[in-house]
């Protein structure tokens, strides 16, 4: 497993465990009941995946019992590991006071399930402009800097606007980034920021599971967006196994990606997920076909409007 450098967090894993789906039900044709794993499992798909070369795993406040799981699989290899979480989303209107405490205290508790004195990366999870720039939220995030709970601090950024906004500000040291085969709106701004020496980390790297064909029988309103992803199957050739490989190797192509978060909640998908990262980069030719194979209609690529119109 090859490391590059997220920043100021220092080298992390070309492969990120993404946390979300040992938390809580998560993915496409993944009913609100279904149980995400047996928490003795989730701890061993951790503790497995850190033994395979991956160092970097991301978390949240809102994942469920996803902190919990991290906090217990390394209570004992702390110094092993980079720990990245993300504040509970804010709520929509709070004196400046009670925001900046609202941020800290979001903090505190993540420590708290993490069994960490610290964290290497804090995130904003809302990435609105306004939020970014907010006086109080700076304030409780220079606060947390400058205590030593966390090393470095972020956003989570869903439109390219946010993620310019983030990059120009000077203020954070890293950006998560939406990326993938079939919305690449984001490329220029990962390149800006790896210019600036800013960490990125890309997430939806497999849309979703779209990208890995899991249960890829679609929504029928989808159905464009099935038959672009069954096109991109051209480019599975050897050495490239599959269409999940395909994606992440892609990303993985631009120097300025830091770090691939790739759900894992199987020991096949972490022995998966650890295949794609074999130093095996794309050609540029590749790339270049790939890069002319962005869906053509981006905004339609919009998983929140898709959940609520119900057709997740």
């Amino acid at each position: 497993m090859q490391k590059r450098s997220l920043g100021k967090c220092g080298l992390v894993s070309e492969i990120g465990f993404g946390g979300v789906e040992i938390g809580m039900p998560y993915g496409i044709g993944v009913g609100r009941n279904t149980e995400p794993p047996a928490e003795q499992t989730s701890i061993a798909l951790l503790q497995n995946a850190l033994q395979t070369g991956i160092n970097f795993f991301d978390t949240a406040r809102e994942y469920g019992r996803s902190e919990a799981l991290i906090g217990r699989a390394f209570a004992d290899r702390r110094d092993q590991i980079i720990i990245c979480s993300k504040c509970k989303h804010l709520p929509a209107k709070l004196p400046d006071k009670a925001l900046c405490r609202f941020v800290v205290d979001s903090c505190r508790q993540s420590l708290l399930a993490l069994h960490t004195a610290y964290l290497d990366l804090f995130l904003l999870h809302d990435s609105a402009i306004t939020i970014q720039n907010h006086p109080a939220v700076r304030e409780a995030l220079s606060y947390l800097k400058k205590n030593r709970l966390v090393h470095a601090v972020g956003v989570s950024t869903y439109t390219t606007a946010e993620t310019a906004n983030a990059i120009e500000s000077g203020f954070y040291d890293v950006v998560q980034v939406p990326f993938n085969l079939l919305d690449q709106r984001q490329l220029p701004y990962i390149e800006l920021a790896g210019k600036r020496g800013i960490g990125v980390m890309v997430r939806s790297a497999l849309f979703k599971g779209i990208l890995a064909r899991k249960n890829c029988e679609l929504h029928p309103a989808l159905e464009p967006v099935q038959t672009h992803v069954e096109a991109l199957e051209e480019w599975v050739k050897e050495p490239v196994r599959n269409l999940a490989e395909l994606s992440v190797k892609f990303i993985l192509a631009f120097p300025s990606v830091s770090t691939v978060l790739v759900g894992i909640d199987q020991f096949t998908y972490l022995q998966q997920a650890v295949q794609m990262a074999d130093n095996r980069y794309l050609g540029r030719e590749i790339v270049r076909q790939l890069r002319e194979r962005a869906y053509p209609d981006a905004d339609f690529l919009d998983l929140r409007i898709w959940d609520k119109k119900g057709w997740l």
